[in-house]
């Protein structure tokens, strides 16, 4: 289970996938990206292998193309991972706040020394840098 996860929450999986929300090719997606054809092909098939898109067949009048699509599983899939992973940031943000005002009030009622307060409001910092980061 956690191998599918890693599959198809990672970055690059991730922006695929919200390229295709409407169809495209792999040329488009290439491009947009700015990453060869043959990676593009890699993430396409590990996304079609779990359900998350499908393959269609795009008519014109020189040849047909290949072009792929979201499917409502796959819709489905990174709508609950995105609702998921706000509610998990928000709350170690949450936890983040908690923890600061904790070694506040430590420090205002004189529980801690100043060199202690720095070292655990650093460790504290770091800890959950990425709950009250501006990143992704």
């Amino acid at each position: 289970m956690l191998e599918v996860l890693h599959t198809l929450t990672s970055p690059s999986k991730v922006n695929v996938f919200n390229l295709i929300r409407e169809p495209s090719t792999p040329e488009n997606i290439a491009s947009e990206l700015g990453i060869t054809r043959q990676a593009v092909d890699k993430h396409l098939k590990d996304l079609q292998k779990y359900g998350a898109i499908r393959k269609m067949w795009l008519l014109s009048s020189d040849r047909p193309r290949i072009q792929y699509v979201a499917t409502e599983l796959g819709l489905y899939f990174y709508g609950k991972i995105g609702s998921f992973m706000s509610s998990y940031r928000s709350r170690g943000k949450k936890d983040a706040i908690e923890s600061l005002k904790d070694l506040d009030v430590s420090m205002l009622n004189g529980d801690i020394s100043v060199d202690e307060y720095t070292s655990r409001k650093e460790r504290i910092s770091r800890d959950y840098s990425w709950f009250v980061s501006d990143d992704e």
